[in-house]
């Protein structure tokens, strides 16, 4: 059986080598800037085609995601997350998803203009949820959600609009804690687009 003092050790040589590591990919990856490939040569009726991306391709900028909506005529609202989160920063970042879940419905009951971004994180991936409320061209009231999609393949801007928004209890089949309210975005429909 390990002793506290060994364990405590074992951690702080994993949290050393964790940060050293983040610090060499980093220097690695900012100081390599081109990739010489040299291809095999091929004779084929058949062309060769080799696609080269550059990080810079997935990236999906903040006007692409707001399109041409005027801003000053929307309430903004703070951006929130799933809270995958440190267990001391839980608390904190439950309460500002419920106020944020309380600015979209309440938005939405009195068909005002607002705007928030929801920030999904996972282990290794994540994506930002853009969401307007907002009347549509036929002046009915919408929800529009406009995501990026996979932080890590960022290509386009993913749209869908809701019609309706209702608050739902959480089970244990939900991705949030059993028993919270979250709320469910549905479309014409009432098939579920999101929720959060």
């Amino acid at each position: 059986m390990m002793s506290n003092y060994f364990k405590f050790r074992i951690i702080l040589f994993a949290l050393a080598f964790g940060l050293a590591s983040v610090t060499f990919f980093n220097t690695f990856y900012e100081n390599w800037k081109e990739v010489k490939v040299e291809l095999p040569q091929v004779e084929s009726a058949s062309p060769l085609i080799v696609f080269a991306f550059k990080p810079e391709d997935f990236q999906i900028t903040q006007a692409e995601l707001i399109q041409d909506r005027d801003l000053s005529h929307y309430t903004l609202g703070k951006t929130f997350s799933n809270c995958l989160v440190e267990l001391s920063e839980f608390k904190n970042c439950e309460k500002q998803t419920i106020k944020a879940r309380n600015f979209i419905y309440n938005n939405w009951k009195a068909n005002k203009r607002a705007y928030i971004v929801y920030e999904w994180t996972g282990v290794d991936t994540g994506s930002d949820t853009h969401i307007f409320i907002e009347p549509d061209e036929n002046g009915k009231w919408t929800i529009a959600l406009r995501s990026t999609g996979d932080f890590r393949y960022q290509k386009k801007v993913i749209e869908d609009r809701g019609i309706s928004l209702r608050y739902k209890k959480a089970t244990k089949n939900d991705p949030f804690e059993q028993g919270t309210f979250y709320l469910s975005v549905l479309d014409k429909n009432g098939d579920l687009i999101d929720k959060f």
